[in-house]
């Protein structure tokens, strides 16, 4: 047991363990010509979850390697402005549709949830957590804790409605006759963050540039503007 504590304590095993599992999911992902529900970050998180469970090895034990992959998550969004760049011609032709677009989706984001909580109330400090469901993570979770939010479910919040983006964003772009690519990438880009920008690449660099932007200017609408709507709502 000694020798097992010693290596699930060791930071690479952590690392080694969300990086094969990745390996493993980007694998079937392609083995099943990239289905939709078989997205390569929703299927590694469960072979890790079955994996820790499987074995009983406490999350904290894990997370210390697991958090340095978290480190990346702030430079990795940061590398998606590569893309915006190439496309700085579209961004000068369209910037006040572009900006007005994403106001308005972040905004309207955080009234969503405000609207649920008052027509199902939660638990405050679970309420807190989801407001912010929509924005990168780093962003996320300094919003939730502002509102006495748990950054924890904050955490999952944010990779569920990510994944949701990076599954359903085709289908819904289909379904509603959505053509044009900066209407795509914007609406993505707004509702699911990084994960939905992920697939946004995959649609199309125009497709990807301006989810790329989206993620940057919601998450600083919404810490500007989710303490008003909050108030407005009377909630916290």
């Amino acid at each position: 047991m000694e020798i097992l504590n010693a290596i699930y304590e060791n930071p690479l095993f952590g690392i080694i363990v969300s990086l094969l599992a990745y390996e493993a999911a980007v694998w079937i992902y392609n083995k099943s010509n990239k289905f939709v529900l078989l997205n390569p970050l929703l299927v590694s998180v469960a072979m890790v979850i079955g994996f820790l469970l499987i074995f009983d090895i406490p999350y904290d034990t894990y997370n210390i390697g697991g958090k340095f992959l978290t480190m990346f998550i702030s430079p990795v969004t940061v590398v998606l402005a590569v893309p915006l760049y190439l496309q700085i011609k579209s961004l000068k032709d369209n910037a006040g549709i572009i900006l007005f677009s994403i106001f308005i989706g972040a905004v309207a984001s955080v009234v969503g949830i405000c609207v649920y909580q008052k027509l199902f109330p939660m638990e405050t400090a679970v309420f807190a957590s989801l407001v912010p469901k929509s924005i990168t993570t780093a962003i996320a979770v300094e919003v939730s804790e502002q509102f006495g939010g748990i950054p924890g479910i904050t955490v999952i919040a944010v990779a569920f409605t990510g994944l949701l983006g990076a599954i359903f964003s085709p289908i819904m772009a289909k379904v509603f006759g959505v053509k044009n690519d900066i209407a795509k990438g914007l609406a993505i880009g707004t509702s699911s963050h990084v994960l939905g920008t992920t697939k946004a690449v995959e649609m199309g660099e125009q497709v990807g540039a301006m989810s790329s932007l989206s993620i940057a200017i919601a998450g600083v609408v919404t810490v500007f503007t989710a303490p008003f709507i909050v108030r407005l709502f009377g909630l916290l």
